[in-house]
């Protein structure tokens, strides 16, 4: 590791070391507070190797277009919920079909389980048939 990391983990803990001190935790709190403070520090390391750098782009690039697209069903699965509490059949039905096509595509691409998707599409088109059973 390099020099002015331990020196900033050290100076954190003695920091952290005077301010207990003045509480008087000191004694209690001294094995905790290390290792909080150091994995902390470590886990916010850039890796060096190249490959590895790559991979946590690769990582985050995933996981910011995972999570639109899953909040984009949320959104769809909502729209269906917002139609079908308004007792309009009509915008039900197209709300719904948009909605299967969001949970239909987040289970091709792995981000949710495919008996999830089916479960989450029995149970938007149970509601409407007991929407269009009321009406």
């Amino acid at each position: 590791m390099h020099f002015h990391i331990e020196h900033d983990k050290l100076f954190e803990v003695v920091k952290k070391q005077h301010v207990l001190d003045e509480v008087g935790l000191q004694k209690q709190a001294q094995p905790m507070l290390t290792m909080q403070v150091f994995l902390r520090k470590e886990v916010n390391v850039m890796p060096n190797i190249k490959s590895a750098i790559k991979r946590v782009n690769v990582n985050e690039k995933r996981r910011l277009r995972n999570a639109s697209q899953k909040s984009a069903l949320r959104t769809a699965v909502k729209a269906f919920e917002n139609a079908a509490e308004g007792s309009n059949v009509d915008s039900a039905k197209t709300a719904l079909v948009f909605a299967t096509k969001k949970i239909d595509k987040a289970a091709t691409k792995g981000l949710i389980h495919k008996n999830t998707a089916n479960r989450k599409k029995s149970r938007l088109a149970k509601r409407l048939n007991l929407l269009a059973a009321k009406a």
